[in-house]
């Protein structure tokens, strides 16, 4: 038998998404999509979101119901809908926020651009705190990438204090992580390795004989264990590479001078509240 949870849970989920059938609201427009489907949407609503929908519909006769959306993508544009929505109020975080944010320009919707923007913010800080928690610079590979791809969004929109906080978050990465240069070993050192090594004894013969050093036959040990083949990791490192050979001049200039400003090596860096800086995680080099 269900409980209350799972039940209430499936009546979520079997609730009509706002916007996709049609007779909802007396003032509906349709917005015609690329693709040959329709969003619903009150002409009031839109009109008071974006004040482009407010100068369309007033460029319109009042029997035009039909909205041509060229280029606009239908599964972004109703994400978009479902975050202004009063009765969805869908939540703006790193599993969105880059599909709307460039609709929110678009259609000028000021309130929802900050929103926006505080929110790959906080995007692009969670990515540093969880590379800061990972060892060695190869498993920071794919946060490296992600902000860089928050930081291309940011400068195409135009958003300063997006690009000054993805530059001081990305200029605490390894410069071969941020940059896609850093090449995978074949082997990583395991230093926990040397607790399970096998003993070694040493036989002592007669007088001003040196000793001879026996090993367990223990073929299987070795302190050198192969390196993860991760095709994953290879494609994010060749991903951060395009991505930051993509940016301006400028903009490498600037994230090269903030890397400067903390240090002047290749590992991850945690910035402490006096402005001093550690080395976290570091790796061999």
């Amino acid at each position: 038998m269900m409980d209350l949870s799972e039940r209430l849970s499936n009546l979520m989920s079997e609730k009509i998404m706002p916007f996709v059938k049609s007779g909802e609201c007396s003032d509906e427009v349709s917005l015609c999509f690329d693709d040959g489907r329709k969003l619903y949407v009150s002409r009031n609503f839109l009109c008071y979101a974006s004040p482009v929908f407010k100068t369309m519909f007033q460029m319109k006769e009042p029997d035009e119901i039909e909205v041509i959306m060229s280029g606009a993508v239908y599964g972004d544009f109703l994400e978009l809908l479902s975050c202004l929505h009063p009765g969805v109020q869908k939540q703006i975080d790193c599993t969105n926020v880059l599909r709307i944010v460039s609709l929110a320009k678009e259609y000028q919707i000021q309130s929802f651009e900050k929103r926006c923007q505080k929110a790959m913010i906080k995007w692009l800080s969670s990515e540093v705190d969880s590379a800061c928690s990972k060892d060695g610079d190869i498993k920071k590979v794919q946060n490296a990438k992600t902000c860089l791809n928050v930081l291309i969004k940011a400068i195409a929109l135009d958003y300063e204090d997006v690009v000054t906080h993805a530059i001081e978050v990305l200029a605490r990465f390894g410069f071969d992580v941020f940059t896609g240069v850093m090449t995978t070993p074949a082997f990583k050192f395991g230093e926990s390795n040397f607790l399970k090594a096998p003993p070694v004894s040493l036989a002592f013969g007669k007088k001003d004989e040196k000793p001879e050093i026996k090993y367990t036959n223990d073929k299987s040990f070795n302190i050198f264990t192969p390196a993860p083949n991760n095709s994953e990791t290879e494609d994010s490192m060749n991903a951060c590479k395009e991505l930051y050979e993509s940016l301006s001049e400028e903009i490498k200039i600037r994230l090269l001078l903030q890397r400067l400003k903390l240090c002047d090596d290749c590992f991850m860096r945690k910035v402490l509240r006096d402005g001093k800086s550690i080395v976290v995680n570091q790796s061999i080099k």
